[in-house]
């Protein structure tokens, strides 16, 4: 499910949530029968979809050690890699230049808080014109990442 900063999300946002459900879904089922399985790949998936804060290779590397799990970094690199590689999850740079792996295909932007380093994702509508706007002076927008950076509510309310 989408993260988002406001609560004032609408029907066709649910949809969306329900239709990227599904999505993940067949990319399972893909992952499981086409492709060859993998114990690890599946313990790396898990992980993704339980932490929708967009985990860096260290931070899953650190939740499967938490759990006892023997499984070595550079598997987990690989297998992200191989992940990302099929499309299976994204993977982008915050402006911290690290990666960050997500399960949520759909076209969406981040928000990174410089406080707890968590990534939030937010909905695709916030920006919706900056692409037709960009297009209007005469380029051609093949792809659009933004991570806006700050303060999420949680750090914010516990400064104040």
């Amino acid at each position: 499910m989408i993260i988002f900063v406001t609560d004032n999300y609408t029907l066709i946002d649910k949809c969306v949530i329900n239709i990227q459900i599904i999505i993940i879904i067949i990319l399972i089922f893909v992952l499981f029968i086409i492709m060859k399985y993998s114990k690890q790949r599946e313990k790396i998936i898990n992980i993704l979809l339980e932490n929708k804060i967009h985990p860096t290779a260290e931070k899953i590397y650190s939740i499967l050690c938490e759990k006892g799990e023997k499984v070595s970094l550079a598997t987990i690199y690989r297998n992200l890699k191989f992940l990302s590689e099929t499309g299976i999850v994204k993977k982008f740079k915050t402006t911290e230049k690290t990666e960050r792996f997500d399960t949520t295909l759909a076209p969406h932007y981040h928000f990174l808080c410089s406080e707890c380093k968590k990534v939030y994702d937010l909905p695709e509508n916030i920006t919706a014109d900056l692409e037709k706007n960009v297009g209007s002076l005469g380029f051609e927008v093949m792809k659009c990442d933004i991570i806006l950076t700050g303060i999420c509510p949680n750090c914010k309310n516990k400064e104040n």
